[in-house]
């Protein structure tokens, strides 16, 4: 106990030094913006980007909130093969036992957080879908989208049901009134911390018993940056089957070992991150041709300054377009000066109810503005729908 207490006062002294030297840097008139910079970042309470990252990139979509599962990360990258779902810190989900890892879990109601955040819940259908009642069968002349997703597209941070794709959903009902289409459903399988890999997935496995005519791949960041492989490390600490053969190859020639720490991990997979994602598309791609449906992809950031989601993003929209798939890019849905009113909180980018409405706005306005996409998605036999509109 001395000595842990001894350990402290040293780190607090150290801190003062250090602050107190830079504060006479500044008073000295040595290099001052050096002086004020270092005291702003050292008594700032405010994450820097690579713990942030850990925090809202990577991991942003459940670890806020749930420390449990990151003790639960650490004991994967280390070789523990063992992984729970406990009932307290994973009551929303299941484990799999497949390629699909985890799911939710039917019939739930829990708030998206347990602290001072807004309590909104995550209630699911009967099939586990964020989402109300859908019938198994497609009703008779109504347009069926299947969305994918992670727990921004899920909805999390905003009201159910208040989400983007809820709002969409209704607004498309609006204008297709007096059409030969007799409605139009958007399927919400989002799952919160899937990768593209998962999406991919969940769209064969989850939403083709729906017959869609158009699946939707909705990708934030987990999906492109530099978390986007930690369902393959998952699946290879748990000893599960990658089960295709491109991410076998794949993962043999990135030389990807179970044991490695996930930063060891994250660098190799860090060079075929973009290769493999086009292979998602394109499996995506062939999939609903193979279903006489369509593939549409939504680029939907989270609430952080322009410069990072231009960066996590890059390359990923021209890479979409080489494939001949259409692509509705809303990173620029929030400005910078009005990040802290869209987001949940000043440590959680998930967008809030207001960021949500500002998502639809802005796809619903884009998405009039794209004849390709309106087709897509409302059909080509259509006698009126969303009028075309300029930006």
């Amino acid at each position: 106990m001395k000595r842990l207490f001894g350990t402290e006062v040293s780190r607090v002294f150290a801190v003062l030094v250090v602050l107190l030297c830079a504060k006479g840097i500044q008073l000295a008139g040595w290099t001052p913006d050096g002086g004020t910079t270092l005291i702003d970042t050292l008594s700032s309470r405010l994450l820097n980007r690579e713990a942030r990252e850990m925090m809202t990139a990577g991991y942003y979509e459940s670890l806020i909130n749930e420390s449990s599962r990151v003790s639960s990360m650490n004991r994967l990258v280390t070789g523990n093969r063992r992984i729970t779902f406990q009932d307290r810190s994973q009551p929303d989900r299941r484990a799999t036992h497949d390629f699909l890892f985890y799911e939710q879990i039917p019939n739930s109601d829990l708030p998206d957080y347990l602290d001072e955040r807004q309590r909104y819940r995550r209630k699911t259908n009967s099939v586990g879908m964020t989402d109300r009642e859908y019938t198994l069968v497609k009703p008779e002349g109504v347009r069926r989208i299947a969305l994918m997703g992670d727990s921004v597209t899920r909805g999390q941070g905003a009201p159910f049901q208040e989400n983007y794709e809820s709002f969409l959903e209704r607004k498309l009902n609006e204008d297709v009134v007096g059409s030969s289409i007799k409605g139009v459903e958007i399927l919400n399988f989002a799952v919160g911390s899937y990768n593209a890999t998962q999406m991919m997935e969940a769209a064969k496995v989850k939403a083709t018993p729906y017959n869609p005519d158009v699946y939707v791949i909705a990708l934030s960041k987990l999906s492109v940056y530099r978390q986007w492989g930690q369902h393959i490390a998952l699946l290879m600490n748990a000893g599960i089957d990658l089960k295709y053969d491109y991410l076998k190859t794949m993962a043999r020639e990135a030389g990807l070992n179970p044991t490695d720490p996930i930063g060891v991990f994250d660098a190799k997979m860090a060079r075929v991150r973009i290769p493999t994602i086009k292979w998602i598309l394109s499996e995506l791609q062939a999939h609903a041709t193979s279903h006489d449906a369509k593939l549409v992809v939504l680029l939907i950031p989270v609430a952080e300054p322009a410069k990072w989601v231009n960066e996590d993003f890059l390359g990923v929209a021209e890479m979409i377009r080489d494939l001949g798939i259409p692509v509705v890019d809303l990173l620029d849905a929030f400005p910078d000066g009005d990040l802290p009113t869209l987001r949940v909180a000043a440590n959680d980018t998930h967008p809030n109810a207001e960021g949500h409405r500002r998502l639809f706005e802005l796809l619903y306005k884009r998405i009039k503005a794209d004849p390709e996409v309106t087709q897509i998605l409302l059909g080509p036999n259509r006698d009126q729908g969303p009028q075309q509109a300029t930006e």
